[in-house]
């Protein structure tokens, strides 16, 4: 691995006692008696993980939620709220962004992210100086037909940038994850190289876990999405996000498949225009805040929680700093 935040982060491990002095580890142990992931299909806390992520959770820091119709105008005034990206991207960093464009849908179908609203995040972290931004999924549809028919890639061709699907095995790598329900995954082989990684995933529904937000897209970046269905679900993806955690999370909310995801293209999927986009440190507050717009909590979809129980982050808005612009 070469990439800064693959150094820090994938290569980042604490011990039991290391993490137990963790301050959202010890939240979670005060609040709940213990560590680990409780939900309807896993009643019991799982053991505790090894490992806890090397970047704050956003109570170290505010969420911004904004709201504007005009997509470029939309991330403009949300990033800009932020305070910019020049604190998470430094001149001459390789930017890699985890989108999602899993499914051959259009636009107008929101299972994927909105085009434009993808093409001017790359812009705003290309002009920080980066010297590579890359966008990428692991497609469930044949990829070129996803790029083509959700707009993204004529999108990001348009802006000079680069935005690739990784589709076959040789593009993984073997990694042991010590978590309680995820011991092991293929990796995405391009995350080590990057210095930075963020997370820009499309907000919409979904049929097994209710909701697909940020940590959810995460699973975008294994080989072998399957064996987490096989296993805990909603433990497996807090595993995950704890693991790779990314430098930043950017949730396009600009249209949300509130009903018929996550593939969409139903005739009564029921799609919604927030015209949102939510950015913060904090993958499990970011999330909490998505579920809403799907008319749930953060309490209600049990991954959020499982990540909240291993002190990835606060579920609880009520707590959390939001500032809404627009």
């Amino acid at each position: 691995m070469t990439g800064r935040w693959a150094r820090e982060v994938l290569e980042h491990s604490l011990s039991r006692r290391t993490f137990l002095r963790t301050a959202g580890a010890a939240a979670a142990v005060a609040a709940f008696g213990t560590l680990g992931c409780v939900s309807a299909s896993n009643p019991s806390p799982t053991a505790s993980p090894t490992i806890v992520p090397s970047i704050a959770p956003a109570s170290a820091g505010n969420m911004v939620v904004a709201t504007n119709a005009d997509p470029v105008k939309l991330v403009d005034s949300a990033l800009d709220a932020f305070g910019g990206l020049e604190d998470v991207i430094k001149s001459g960093d390789k930017v890699l962004l985890k989108a999602n464009f899993s499914f051959a849908r259009t636009v107008d179908q929101a299972a994927s992210n909105h085009p434009q609203v993808l093409a001017r995040i790359m812009q705003r972290c290309s002009s920080t100086g980066a010297s590579e931004v890359t966008a990428f999924d692991h497609t469930m549809d044949n990829p070129t037909i996803c790029l083509d028919k959700s707009g993204i890639k004529a999108a990001v061709d348009a802006i000079g940038l680069k935005v690739i699907s990784v589709n076959g095995d040789k593009d993984f790598e073997d990694k042991t994850v010590p978590g309680s329900a995820l011991k092991s995954i293929k990796l995405a082989k391009l995350m080590g190289d990057a210095d930075v990684f963020i997370n820009v995933p499309v907000i919409k529904s979904h049929s097994t876990t209710r909701l697909t937000a940020g940590m959810k897209n995460l699973m975008g970046v294994i080989w072998d999405r399957q064996a987490f269905h096989s296993n805990d679900l909603d433990a497996c993806i807090a595993d995950l996000a704890a693991y790779a955690r990314p430098s930043l999370v950017i949730a396009d909310a600009y249209r949300v498949l509130k009903t018929g995801g996550p593939q969409g293209g139903g005739s009564g999927d029921q799609v919604i225009q927030p015209h949102q986009l939510i950015v913060g440190k904090d993958p499990v507050a970011v999330d909490s805040y998505a579920a809403t717009l799907l008319g749930l909590k953060g309490s209600d979809v049990d991954h959020i929680m499982c990540a909240y129980r291993l002190g990835l982050g606060e579920y609880d808005l009520g707590k959390v700093p939001i500032q809404k612009v627009g």
